[in-house]
């Protein structure tokens, strides 16, 4: 767009997001939120038509978690997040008080050949939980926190999930690829059954 000084628009920005949202893997992710930041310079970050594509190219990825006026996304182990040394901290309070409050990580959600330890670590990291982290950290006490995920969520995920909307007396909804979920008090709208 710069070659041709074709002028960045409500039009041109989502296709960029596009483009970066079908990338094999995920290869065009940087380039993708470094356009995300273009775009809110420019203004055009509460457009509609950018705000779509942003979700999609978002949920392509990861995670998308919006509240207000932003959109956040966040993959497994994500250190390009703007704000991740202090997802990566609220995510280990989340840890200690979910072992307070009573959760066992299941640790058949992460890969075999890992010490126990690295496995507890590698599921904290998962990209719901980075999200709900963030959400935590940047919303009033109480508001309900709302995630789009690209993949199923795991028995680890959703159970902490669940956990975490009882400790926080917060509800937490997320649209995995299978459908929505609704935790709240503890409890979720699928009765465990997803």
């Amino acid at each position: 767009m710069r070659r041709t000084q074709v002028s960045p628009n409500n039009y041109t920005f989502p296709f960029v997001f596009r483009v970066c949202a079908s990338s094999e893997a995920g290869s065009l992710i940087l380039l993708g939120r470094v356009v995300h930041g273009e775009a809110v310079r420019a203004g055009f970050d509460s457009d509609l038509h950018v705000e779509a594509a942003l979700v999609h190219m978002y949920a392509k990825w990861g995670d998308v978690i919006e509240f207000g006026e932003e959109i956040h996304g966040f993959h497994t182990a994500d250190r390009e997040h703007p704000y991740w040394e202090e997802v990566y901290r609220e995510v280990e309070i989340l840890a200690v008080k979910l072992k307070m409050a009573g959760h066992v990580p299941d640790l058949s959600c992460t890969l075999h050949d890992m010490e126990e330890e690295d496995k507890e670590l590698a599921l904290n990291l998962h990209s719901e939980k980075l999200a709900v982290a963030f959400g935590i950290m940047r919303t009033e006490s109480g508001m309900t926190i709302y995630l789009t995920k690209n993949l199923r969520v795991c028995n680890d995920c959703h159970s902490a999930l669940k956990f975490l909307s009882h400790i926080f007396d917060r509800e937490i909804v997320v649209r995995d690829g299978n459908r929505f979920h609704h935790f709240k008090g503890g409890v979720c709208s699928c009765n465990d059954y997803w």
